[in-house]
C-alpha cells in the first residue's frame, strides 16, 4: 500500500525535466535534450527502484518504527515520573533543612541556658562567699595587728566580689534586695574611721609594728593618701605653724640667718619623729612628706622674697640651704613630685646663671688687665681664683653644673686669648716667670676637680652597664639550676643508695659569673657583682628545693595514711639528703671560689 503511494507521488509530483535542469545544467550550458531523452528510461528505473526499496523498508520495519515510538512515549512518561519524584525529594529536603535549622536554634538556646545556669551557680557561690565575709567582719572587736590586716583583706574581698556580682542582673536583684552594697560601704567607712583613729593614736604613742600594720591596711584599701593627710594634719602642720610663726619675713631680703633658723627647726621636727620616719612603704615616706610640706610653706606669698635676684649671693644661699635639707634627709622623689616641680619653677635659675656669668667674665677681664697694667703678671692666680669662685659654695648650684663647667672652659678660653693678644706687652725679663706660672695651671688640683664633674656622668653610665650585665649573668646562672629540678625523679622508685656527695652539676652553676669576673679589674665591682648574683642564685635554688621537699612531705603523709612501710631509707629522705649536700656545696663554692 505504501509502495503504491510512492508510485503515485512519483508520477504526479516529480518533474523530471526540472530535476535534470537543476542537477545537470552547469555554467549556463544545456545538455543535449536527445541524450537526456535516451537516459530517461534508466532514470525512471532508478527512481522506481528507489521508491520500491523505501516502501519495502518501511513495510518490513514498520513494527520496529512503531515500537520505537511506543518506547519514546514510555520514556517520556518515565521522565515525567522522575521529575515528579525529584520535586517531591526537593520538597522533603527543604522541609528537613528547615527542621534542622529550627532544631539547631533550639540546641543553641539550650546551650545558652546551660551557660547561664552555670554562671548563676558560680555567682551564687560568690554571693555566699560575700555573705560569709560580711558576717565575719566584726568591727566592734579589739583590733590587734593581725586583726587589722585581716579586716582590711575581708573588706577588699567583699568589694571585689560585689563588683563581679553586680555584672549579673540576677545577682544584682538579690544584692539590692538585701542591701549588700550599703553594708559593704558602711563597713568600709567604719573601718576607715577606725584606721584613722588608730593612726592618730599611734602618732602620739608610737609603736613601729602597729604603725606598719596600719599603713599596710591603708594600702590594701587603696587609701594611700590618707596616712599622708593625717600625718600632716595632726603632727607636721602644728609643728610647722609654730616654726613658721617665728620666721621674720622682713629679714629674708637682708641675710640668710632667719631662713636657716627655720630650716634647722624643720630638721629638728624630723629628728623628733625619727622613729616614725624609719617606717617607710612604697606609698608612705615621712621625709618626702616633710620636704613637700616645707615647699608648700615656702611657696606662700609671705616668702616671695627668698626668690629675689636682687642680691645674687643671698639668692644662691637661700636655694642651697633649702636643697641641703633635701640632701640631709636623703629625699628622692622617684615617681616625681608635683609640689617640688611647682616649687622649683619659682627659682629663676637660668637668669641667675646669666647674671653670674656676666659678673665673673667682667671680673676676669678686669683683674687680668690690672695684672698687666701693674706689671705683676700673676695671671695664673687670677685664673685659679676665678674658676674656684665659679665652683665655690656661694656661687655654684649643682643643678646648673653643666653650665658652670661650660663657663669654666669659656674662662680658660678667654684667658688664653688675653695672653696671646697681650704677649708683646709683657716685659722680656718677666716672660720666663709668666711661662712657669702658666705651667702650674695644668698641675693644679683645680683642673682635676673640673674633670671630675664630667667623670661623674661616665661613672653613672658604668654603673648602669654593670647592672645590665649583672641581670644577664643572674639569668644564665639560674638557668644552670634547672637540673636540680630532676633530683626527685633520680631517687623516686629507684634502688639508689643514700647520697654522700653533691651533684656533679653544682660546679657549673657559677661558670657565667666566673668567666665575667676574669674581665674585671676593679675589686669593688667584682665584690658587688658576686654578692648580687650569688644571693639571687641561692634564693632561686632554695625555691626549687622547697618545691621538691614540699612534694616529699605530701608523699610521706599519703604513704602514712595508706600504711606503706619501708625497711630501707625512703626515697624522700634521699632527696632531702641530696638537696642538703648540694646547698652546702653551692655555699662552699661561693665562699672559696668567688668571694675570695
Amino acid at each position: 500500500m505504501i509502495s503504491n503511494q510512492y508510485d503515485e507521488l512519483m508520477n504526479n509530483e516529480f518533474d523530471v525535466r526540472e530535476f535534470i535542469l537543476k542537477n545537470f545544467v552547469q555554467a549556463n550550458f544545456e545538455i543535449n535534450y536527445k541524450k537526456i531523452e535516451q537516459s530517461m528510461p534508466q532514470i525512471a528505473q532508478i527512481q522506481s527502484q528507489t521508491c520500491e526499496d523505501i516502501a519495502s523498508s518501511v513495510d518490513n520495519n514498520l513494527e520496529d518504527y512503531v515500537e520505537i515510538s511506543t518506547q519514546l512515549t514510555s520514556l517520556q512518561s518515565q521522565l515525567d515520573n522522575l521529575t515528579l519524584q525529584f520535586n517531591n525529594i526537593t520538597d522533603i529536603i527543604v522541609l528537613t533543612q528547615d527542621n534542622l535549622q529550627q532544631r539547631i536554634y533550639q540546641i543553641n538556646v539550650i546551650v545558652e541556658n546551660l551557660k547561664l545556669i552555670q554562671n548563676l551557680q558560680l555567682n551564687m557561690k560568690d554571693l555566699r562567699k560575700l555573705i560569709n565575709i560580711l558576717e565575719n567582719i566584726d568591727l566592734n572587736q579589739e583590733m590587734s595587728n593581725h586583726n587589722l590586716l585581716e579586716m582590711s583583706e575581708l573588706i577588699v574581698k567583699s568589694r571585689l566580689l560585689y563588683t563581679e556580682l553586680d555584672k549579673s542582673p540576677h545577682c544584682r536583684q538579690l544584692i539590692q534586695q538585701f542591701d549588700l552594697l550599703q553594708i559593704i560601704q558602711s563597713n568600709q567607712c567604719s573601718f576607715q574611721n577606725l584606721l584613722e583613729k588608730q593612726f592618730v593614736n599611734c602618732l602620739q604613742t608610737f609603736n613601729s609594728i602597729k604603725f606598719a600594720c596600719i599603713l599596710r591596711s591603708f594600702q590594701k584599701m587603696q587609701l594611700n593618701k590618707t596616712p599622708e593627710k593625717l600625718l600632716v594634719q595632726f603632727l607636721l602642720k602644728p609643728a610647722f605653724d609654730i616654726a613658721f610663726a617665728k620666721l621674720n619675713k622682713n629679714l629674708l631680703t637682708k641675710d640668710t640667718s632667719n631662713l636657716e633658723s627655720f630650716l634647722s627647726q624643720v630638721l629638728q621636727i624630723y629628728e623628733n619623729n625619727i622613729e616614725i620616719a624609719k617606717v617607710e612603704t612604697e606609698t608612705f615616706s615621712f621625709k618626702n612628706i616633710l620636704v613637700e610640706l616645707l615647699y608648700i610653706y615656702l611657696s606662700t606669698k609671705e616668702c616671695v622674697n627668698i626668690y629675689s635676684l636682687g642680691v645674687l649671693d643671698l639668692f644662691q644661699q637661700n636655694y642651697q640651704n633649702i636643697q641641703n635639707v633635701k640632701q640631709t634627709l636623703k629625699v628622692n622623689f622617684e615617681k616625681g613630685s608635683d609640689v617640688e616641680k611647682k616649687f622649683m619653677e619659682k627659682w629663676n635659675l637660668s637668669t641667675y646663671f646669666s647674671m653670674r656669668q656676666a659678673e665673673i667674665i667682667k671680673k676676669l677681664e678686669s683683674e687680668l688687665q690690672n695684672q698687666l697694667t701693674n706689671n705683676e703678671y700673676n695671671f695664673h692666680l687670677v685664673l685659679q681664683n676665678i674658676i674656684e669662685n665659679c665652683f665655690s659654695q656661694k656661687v655654684y648650684i649643682s643643678l646648673l653644673k653643666q653650665k658652670f663647667y661650660t663657663l669654666a672652659i669659656q674662662i680658660i678660653t678667654r684667658f688664653c686669648n688675653f695672653i696671646k693678644a697681650n704677649k708683646n706687652s709683657i716685659q722680656n725679663d718677666k716672660v720666663p716667670f709668666v711661662i712657669n706660672n702658666l705651667s702650674k695651671i695644668y698641675l693644679s688640683q683645680l683642673q682635676q676637680d673640673i674633670l671630675i664633674l664630667q667623670l661623674e656622668k661616665i661613672r653613672s653610665v658604668i654603673s648602669e652597664l654593670i647592672d645590665i650585665v649583672i641581670v644577664q649573668i643572674k639569668i644564665e646562672c639560674q638557668q644552670n639550676l634547672e637540673p636540680f629540678s630532676g633530683i626527685p625523679a633520680k631517687f623516686r622508685m629507684t634502688n639508689r643508695d643514700m647520697p654522700n656527695q653533691p651533684s656533679n652539676f653544682c660546679i657549673n652553676i657559677f661558670k657565667p659569673l666566673q668567666n665575667y669576673l676574669l674581665k674585671l679589674d676593679d675589686d669593688s665591682i667584682k665584690k658587688l657583682t658576686c654578692e648580687k648574683v650569688c644571693n639571687s642564685t641561692l634564693e632561686r635554688f632554695q625555691v626549687i628545693k622547697k618545691q621538691a621537699l614540699d612534694t616529699c612531705d605530701k608523699n610521706e603523709e599519703l604513704m602514712a595514711k595508706m600504711g606503706v612501710k619501708k625497711n630501707d631509707a625512703l626515697d624522700n629522705q634521699k632527696i632531702r639528703m641530696q638537696f642538703q649536700l648540694d646547698e652546702e656545696e653551692i655555699k662552699n663554692i661561693m665562699i672559696t671560689k668567688l668571694y675570695q
